[in-house]
C-alpha cells in the first residue's frame, strides 16, 4: 500500500488521507515488462478486490489495461459479489450493464469500478466479473488502482 501523504478530503479535520493501493490482476501474459491478464473480444475476466483495514471512504476504483486495437462505444459488462467480516458472501451483488467503453491502441484503458462497489467498506473483499461481450480486439489488464481515504 502506497499512501502519498496528502490530506483527504476534510474528513477527520486533516487526520485521515488519501491513499493509493494497487490490486493486480492475475495474469496470464506479457505486456512489455509487465504481467497482464489478457482477455479476447469476447472473453470473461473474473477479477479480485479487497479494501485495506485503514479504508474509511473510496475516492475511485479503476481497472486498467490497453487495448490491442481501437474499439468504440461496446458493451462491458459489470457483476460484483463483496462482503465484509461477519457477513454474507453474497452480502452486496451489484451489476452495471448499459455503459459502453471506447478504447485505443496501446492506450491507458480504464474502467471506472466504483459502481458496482457503491458500498465498500474496511476489510471488504469479493470479485467482480468482466465480461467483454464481443468488444472485437484483446484488453491486457494491469490491475486496479483504488485511491481512498484512509486513516493514519
Amino acid at each position: 500500500m502506497i499512501g502519498n501523504g496528502r490530506i483527504g478530503s476534510g474528513i477527520g479535520n486533516g487526520i485521515n488521507r488519501e491513499k493509493s493501493y494497487w490490486i493486480p490482476a492475475d495474469h496470464d501474459a506479457n505486456t512489455v515488462n509487465m504481467r497482464t491478464q489478457n482477455v479476447i473480444g469476447s472473453g470473461l475476466f473474473r477479477f479480485n478486490v479487497y479494501t485495506p483495514i485503514d479504508f474509511v471512504e473510496a475516492v475511485s476504483l479503476k481497472l486498467k489495461g490497453s487495448a490491442l486495437a481501437n474499439f468504440t462505444d461496446k458493451s462491458i459488462f459489470l457483476d460484483t459479489n463483496y462482503y465484509g467480516p461477519g457477513e454474507n458472501i453474497n452480502q452486496h451483488v451489484e451489476s452495471d450493464h448499459t455503459r459502453l467503453y471506447s478504447g485505443t491502441i496501446n492506450t491507458d484503458f480504464e474502467i471506472d469500478l466504483l459502481p458496482v462497489f457503491s458500498q465498500l467498506a474496511a476489510r471488504d473483499k469479493g470479485g467482480v466479473a468482466v465480461d467483454h461481450k464481443g468488444i472485437g480486439t484483446t484488453v491486457r489488464y494491469e490491475g486496479a488502482e483504488l485511491i481512498y481515504i484512509g486513516r493514519p
